[in-house]
């Protein structure tokens, strides 16, 4: 990662290549494949290695032998390892795929918690991420809990419920709201450290920017700045003034879940 370690995005449709970096990664929750009765009906199956043999028998997974001459010996196909959580499987033998949700969105909490990226900085910054598990599936479920909250707040497609204490568009100087006429972005956006205030233009102002809101990147990229920056000479529609307020308080509300994904990442290295 070029720019260091920062947690990671979720969406719920697909991503760019460059969404973050360069050769950015997806992690899906579920893979699907058509099913050949039918040119509209889908399956859905949870990305895991557990369910390798479903994805052969439906065809889509080409399984071969290694060659009789090859030095090469298969790989060991990856223990199950939600059998620790109880049933993974229901009574027809189809996935549960609530257990694997759980394990996506544990992944999710661990990932953005500060105390994970405090403990392993300097290990992130050469690899890929080691998630640990918890060892009992109420953890488990604690976790994903807040691992959901973390994703409704990084899907533009949400729309959380998000306090109204921060992000107000305000006429330059004033506490007044900033009317539709005046909501254009000059070509010199500036932020105030003092007063916590992003000045847009003369006399358009987001208040209530705490710095901390300010500095968060993700992918290594500051997100209320370089909203700001593209839109520079434009003047914003209704629905871009409240998305842009929107990002200062679904960015301060993801700060604000710092103790409790900590206390995700504890309870999976039951430290807690």
């Amino acid at each position: 990662m070029r720019r260091g370690y920062d947690a990671p995005y979720f969406s719920r449709s697909p991503i760019d290549l460059h969404l973050s970096d360069p050769d950015a990664d997806a992690f899906p929750l579920r893979l699907r494949f058509k099913e050949f009765v039918s040119d509209t009906d889908y399956q859905y199956l949870p990305n895991s290695a557990d369910f390798y043999d479903d994805l052969a028998r439906a065809g889509v997974l080409k399984v071969s032998a290694p060659k009789a001459d090859s030095a090469c010996t298969p790989m060991p196909k990856p223990a199950p390892v939600l059998s620790r959580y109880g049933v993974v499987r229901g009574p027809d033998g189809k996935p549960n795929a609530l257990a694997w949700e759980l394990v996506f969105y544990h992944t999710l909490a661990v990932l953005s918690a500060p105390a994970y990226r405090e403990e392993h900085a300097e290990y992130l910054a050469e690899d890929w991420p080691r998630v640990p598990m918890p060892p009992r599936r109420e953890t488990l479920e604690q976790s994903a809990a807040v691992g959901r909250r973390v994703a409704a707040l990084l899907d533009p497609q949400a729309r959380p419920e998000l306090p109204g204490a921060v992000g107000r568009l305000v006429r330059a100087g004033t506490d007044e709201e900033a009317v539709q006429d005046l909501l254009t972005i000059g070509p010199k956006p500036s932020y105030d450290r003092v007063r916590e205030v992003y000045v847009l233009s003369d006399t358009l102002e987001l208040a209530g920017v705490p710095e901390r809101v300010w500095a968060f990147t993700l992918g290594g990229y500051p997100v209320l700045k370089n909203w700001v920056e593209y839109r520079k000479g434009r003047t914003l529609t209704l629905d871009d003034a409240e998305w842009l307020e929107g990002i200062v308080r679904r960015v301060s509300a993801l700060l604000d879940l710092g103790g409790e994904l900590d206390l995700a990442y504890a309870g999976a290295t039951g430290l807690s």
